[in-house]
């Protein structure tokens, strides 16, 4: 009568070999995200649009393109079993091309920022996880202009965005993950220039995150 017993004891020694989420053991990750709510810094896409017209006096331009990209690499520990505190960081660039040549913009993003991921594990090998983060950083926005006349400029503003999110882990090995999952972003952005007049703006995006996360065992006890 106790052999299923110790079957499901064996079964549970050897799922927390697999999962590398006990405490002490160190999760470091790389991932990016597309923005299903729309352009900006929020997510990487691509977009081309252009316009056409019946009428004997309109000429059509070049199509319009938008395109970006983002990574977010992050390291953290594992406080206690399944639950990993960390640090965060975020690179993002965005480039606007109007159709008839005249207009083109650019945005950098660079932000910093703290995460909190818990797994539940949901087999032998993959995990679901929830994760909550936020961040801090400085956006640069550049705009050019064909017309020498107009020149170009360069604004700076700063952010705050704050995302959660979740999605399952699928294992590539006993301590490789691909996580896919779906979130939900806010992000706030403000001129320092214009604090006096609390002139602010705010997004909210429904992101589709991919990454590649590593869990490494501690090994110590």
């Amino acid at each position: 009568m106790k052999k299923p017993y110790y079957l499901l004891i064996t079964l549970a020694i050897a799922f927390a070999s697999k999962a590398q989420t006990n405490q002490g053991s160190l999760l470091i990750g790389l991932s990016s995200n597309l923005n299903l709510g729309g352009s900006g810094p929020n997510g990487a896409f691509f977009s081309s649009s252009r316009s056409y017209s019946d009428s004997p006096f309109y000429q059509s331009n070049e199509p319009t393109n938008q395109f970006g990209f983002n990574l977010s690499p992050k390291i953290g520990v594992f406080l206690v079993e399944n639950l990993a505190l960390g640090l965060s960081t975020r690179f993002s660039f965005t480039r606007y091309e109007s159709g008839n040549n005249t207009f083109s913009s650019q945005t950098t993003l660079y932000d910093f920022g703290s995460f909190i991921r818990y797994y539940i594990p949901i087999s032998r090998q993959n995990l679901l996880y929830l994760e909550s983060a936020v961040a801090w950083g400085q956006r640069k926005n550049e705009y050019e202009y064909s017309d020498p006349d107009l020149g170009n400029q360069e604004v700076f503003t700063n952010s705050f965005s704050g995302t959660f999110s979740s999605g399952i882990s699928f294992a590539l090995s006993d301590f490789a993950y691909l996580d896919l999952g779906l979130g939900y972003n806010y992000q706030q952005t403000w001129n320092p220039e214009f604090l006096e007049n609390n002139q602010y703006r705010e997004s909210h995006a429904l992101i589709l995150d991919l990454g590649l996360t590593f869990l490494l065992e501690n090994r110590r006890y």
